[in-house]
């Protein structure tokens, strides 16, 4: 079932019905239509929806685990590698969730990361314009120190965008 929705996404997003981080109307009416008739089922859109999003949930667990540093992806058995054996202990103490990536396959990884364009938002850097901006911290994957936020170069892009806005010519009713 998942192989079918996923292939039909594939084919829609290939043709290019996939703009701005979503399918288009068009291309949902045929997913829907194909998947229905390849599967002899009766799904709606939003069942289709929900389920790619429990396998976008699924994705970002187990890709978590594939960019953890020594870690890798097995493209064979369909789950994460860790280099060291006992890595998997720990990563499994830090989020029990994992212990499911252990030994459970995930053939759906490659789909998802083709169609989230490596790029699925998880929220983790999120923040509201009510927040204190002494509390905005910055991370890099690089360095897993939390840092202050630059606020010289936070000014300094304010008024990059407050001149271009200036200069932009107003227009006229």
């Amino acid at each position: 079932m998942d192989s079918a929705m996923l292939n039909l996404m594939t084919e829609e997003h290939t043709l290019g019905n996939f703009v701005n981080g979503s399918f288009t109307p068009l291309a949902w009416n045929r997913m829907v239509h194909d998947f229905n008739q390849r599967t002899n089922l009766s799904f709606t859109k939003v069942h289709l929806q929900n389920r790619l999003k429990v396998l976008k949930r699924q994705y970002l667990t187990y890709q978590t685990l594939a960019n953890k540093s020594g870690w890798g992806w097995d493209c064979t058995r369909n789950i994460p590698t860790a280099g060291d054996p006992s890595d998997w202990e720990a990563v499994i103490a830090e989020n029990p969730a994992y212990a499911k990536c252990r030994d459970k396959a995930f053939p759906a990884y490659q789909a998802i990361e083709f169609l989230s364009g490596k790029a699925t938002a998880t929220g983790k850097h999120g923040f509201t314009s009510m927040m204190d901006i002494d509390d905005v911290r910055s991370t890099s994957s690089s360095s897993p120190a939390t840092q202050k936020l630059d606020m010289e170069s936070l000014g300094k892009n304010l008024e990059d965008i407050n001149d271009a806005n200036s200069t932009s010519p107003t227009p006229t009713p």
